[in-house]
């Protein structure tokens, strides 16, 4: 059994669960249609950027507790911000 610098055995790999390079690449098991419809679906299903807001003070998805507390006794909106 194979040891680590350390001198403990190293736990054994189970072969069939080992991650293996693939020898033909997964586009070329496709057809030309499901190239096609793939390019579709990426199309739709582009990223966009989120903006999260979050405290100065406690770090928190803005607003936080304290500030929704803060805006019902002033009676301001999340949108009267700085």
């Amino acid at each position: 059994m194979l040891t680590g610098g350390d001198g403990l055995a190293e736990p054994r790999r189970d072969p069939n669960r080992m991650n293996r390079d693939l020898s033909v690449p997964l586009a070329s098991l496709a057809s030309r249609a499901d190239v096609a419809q793939a390019r579709d679906i990426l199309d739709i299903h582009a990223a966009r950027p989120v903006v999260r807001r979050v405290c100065i003070d406690c770090g928190a998805e803005w607003p936080c507790p304290d500030a929704l507390y803060a805006m019902l006794i002033t009676g301001t909106t999340p949108e009267g911000t700085r």
